[in-house]
């Protein structure tokens, strides 16, 4: 606690002499001389005492009865003098609070400044810190490749493209039927007026643009995965799907390349499930050994069922994914069936599951390729090796056919994240080749010395193959003496 500081304020001059006066200061000294004992020295409250008008209160007062007062008259002085006394007491406690709250305010101000500085600074010292982790988390993901990369941005720009050219057909759909409504309306039995034939004529006409247009869309739908030329093919150019031989014994790969061949100028049966097929078989992720997992006819696992599907699409979706299902179902064994019809675990480590449900295409497809396709360290190890000894195929026959088989396991390497040995695979390649061909020497000279850098060796095989095969087209066109004595093979 603080004493008061009990000083004289507005003063010119010393006090009249008056007994009243003087026995005011006598009170005022000995109310200071009490307070000092019980605060003790040196303890002041906030707030200045007004002497003088407490003075000028007690004047208005009068003096004190006399001695020969009565009590009634000592009394009645005595209960005005405590009044006066306790009304200058709560005035002076009344500022004293204020002064003291003010300050106190100033102090609790003061302080919550220092904790909203001191919150402020942690709050960015632990943002720092969070994206110091999240940065270093970022630097050991493994980094995705670029055929990973192009299959996601792939089926963004198709899925898109599709959306948008369903919702317009559907536009024109709406204007066919309205147009279908009308007309029946105007359906009496009776010769139309010359005002209804005006109508009908309008009617009609729009319609056939809607038709028109309609048809117009379809083929655009098209279009975005087959080229015009292609699109005038006969049926019979079409292939059948084939589903290989023991497929359990590993041939996901092949189920792979027969299924490309199968969709290829069947854009209008399929091209609302197209980008998801494609990412499907596009989209794998090494790390995880999983395959992109398109929605599921059903809710649950990992994704919200066919709702996940633009609405636009979902109907359609719908009905060529049941129509690819049972083309699927009918080529493989019961067996089979039952196994992507049961819950499965896929995965290196075997840590998913999931299962087909029955007229869903795509889920059938991410089944087989989930459960039949080898991702394991031993197989990996046959893929290498498989590379490592392709050169001495290459020393007699085609190499166009060579090629022809090499490059769907390639696609599989670089799919597993496998970087192969320029030196032991692609450059060998090109020596054995060379010392048959000496054409075919100039032609490939230029891939000898292998890639920039060695983890691109995979694309690197993959431009020597189609070095490869567009010469030997050329030897085809303009056949010569290409064929020089074989060397050893350094």
């Amino acid at each position: 606690m603080e004493s008061h500081n009990f000083t004289q304020t507005n003063t010119t001059g010393p006090e009249p002499a008056n007994p009243t006066v003087q026995a005011v200061e006598d009170f005022i000294s000995s109310t200071t001389s009490h307070l000092s004992t019980v605060m003790g020295a040196g303890q002041q409250l906030p707030g200045n005492f007004d002497r003088t008008a407490f003075i000028q209160q007690m004047v208005q007062l009068g003096p004190p009865p006399p001695a020969d007062a009565t009590p009634e008259q000592r009394g009645t002085y005595l209960g005005k003098l405590a009044q006066q006394v306790e009304q200058a007491a709560q005035k002076h406690a009344a500022a004293s609070v204020q002064q003291a709250a003010e300050l106190a305010q100033q102090g609790v101000t003061s302080d919550a400044e220092k904790l909203k500085q001191l919150a402020t600074q942690a709050a960015a010292e632990q943002q720092s810190q969070l994206s110091a982790a999240a940065a270093s988390a970022a630097d050991k993901q493994p980094a995705v490749s670029e055929a990973r990369k192009q299959a996601i941005e792939r089926f963004s720009q198709q899925t898109q493209a599709v959306e948008s050219l369903l919702a317009q057909t559907e536009n024109q759909n709406i204007k066919i039927k309205a147009s279908d409504l009308t007309l029946k309306s105007l359906e009496t039995g009776a010769e139309p007026t010359t005002e209804q034939q005006e109508r009908i004529s309008a009617l009609l006409k729009r319609r056939r643009e809607a038709v028109e247009q309609k048809n117009y869309l379809q083929q655009e739908l098209i279009e975005i995965f087959e080229s015009s030329l292609r699109r005038k093919k006969s049926s019979g150019d079409l292939v059948d799907l084939e589903i290989p031989k023991d497929l359990q014994s590993g041939k996901g790969q092949q189920l792979i390349e027969n299924m490309r061949a199968y969709l290829k100028g069947r854009a209008d049966q399929y091209y609302a499930i197209l980008p998801y097929l494609h990412r499907v078989m596009d989209d794998f992720d090494p790390a995880t050994g999983t395959f992109w997992e398109p929605p599921a006819r059903r809710g649950g696992f990992e994704h919200g069922g066919y709702n996940a599907i633009n609405s636009h699409t979902r109907q359609i979706y719908a009905e060529q994914a049941s129509q690819l299902y049972y083309v699927i179902t009918h080529k493989i064994p019961a067996e089979v069936k039952s196994r992507i019809r049961s819950t499965y675990k896929y995965g290196i480590h075997e840590q998913k599951q999931n299962r087909c449900e029955e007229a869903d295409g795509p889920a059938a497809l991410f089944a087989l390729l989930s459960l039949y396709k080898p991702i394991k360290a031993t197989h990996r190890d046959q893929l290498t090796e498989e590379f490592n000894t392709a050169w001495t195929h290459f020393t007699k026959g085609d190499p166009v056919k060579k090629i022809k088989h090499l490059r769907p396991k390639l696609v599989e390497a670089t799919q597993l994240g496998m970087h192969l040995n320029w030196s032991t695979t692609g450059k060998k390649i090109v020596q054995v080749l060379s010392q048959n061909d000496h054409v075919m020497a100039q032609e490939i000279k230029r891939f000898e010395k292998g890639p920039a850098q060695p983890e691109e060796a995979n694309q690197h095989l993959q431009d020597l193959f189609a070095a490869i095969e567009a010469e030997a087209a050329k030897a085809k066109l303009v056949p010569t003496e290409r064929k020089r004595p074989k060397t050893a093979i350094s």
